[in-house]
């Protein structure tokens, strides 16, 4: 690490790092011209090597990789025009840039990351242990509650008969309007009165 010096570059405090905190040049003799890049490129390399391996199912991001990895950079430094160097300063090899993008960046990351999700996983679940009302944190985000039994069965009703209850007023008003139909028929002689017991119960039946 380099003492408190002053800046070569911008001639301010430099901190005691490799990289001056006021302008990021480098403090060295021989890495003046290094500059580090904002964290916010930083963040923005990460997305779109994210990006490119999402749209790429990741095998185009490695077949980027093992081009670009020799001048010290992942798919998305080369289009972001940056680049790794080591601690002499000079381009980061293709072997470290392997190192560092695919086994440490991609496998660790990764692993680690499921470790969390697990970790978030058994957490939510395991709160209905304490909870007073045995819910999960999900249970408790939706307003759910978990209990014994299954649902009670509800019978199909056809669109096409609708039960008595549902619809009283009307089957009343139908079978009224058919019976006296029937009646008018009997009267004028169109029915006997056998036909219209046999033709009002069906009435009835089919209602």
């Amino acid at each position: 690490m380099v003492g408190m010096i002053t800046c070569p570059t911008c001639d301010q405090p430099a901190g005691d790092g490799r990289f001056c905190r006021i302008c990021n040049h480098g403090l060295l003799p021989d890495q003046t011209e290094l500059k580090l890049v904002r964290s916010g490129e930083r963040i923005g390399t990460l997305t779109v090597d994210l990006l490119i391996g999402s749209l790429t199912l990741i095998i185009g991001w490695l077949i980027w990789l093992a081009i670009v990895a020799p001048k010290g950079q992942t798919p998305a430094m080369s289009l972001l025009k940056i680049r790794c160097v080591d601690e002499t300063g000079a381009t980061a090899r293709a072997g470290r840039m392997w190192l560092r993008a695919f086994v440490l960046q991609g496998l660790v990351y990764v692993l680690l990351s499921l470790i969390v999700t697990t970790l978030g996983v058994a957490i939510a679940y395991s709160w209905a242990f304490w909870d007073k009302n045995r819910q999960t944190l999900h249970d408790k985000i939706v307003g759910t509650f978990v209990v014994e039994g299954a649902p009670e069965t509800v019978p199909a009703v056809s669109p096409a008969a609708p039960t008595a209850q549902a619809l009283p007023s009307r089957q009343s008003a139908a079978l009224k309007q058919r019976i006296e139909e029937l009646q008018r028929l009997k009267e004028e002689g169109v029915l006997t009165e056998e036909e219209f017991e046999k033709k009002r119960k069906e009435a009835v039946e089919n209602l």
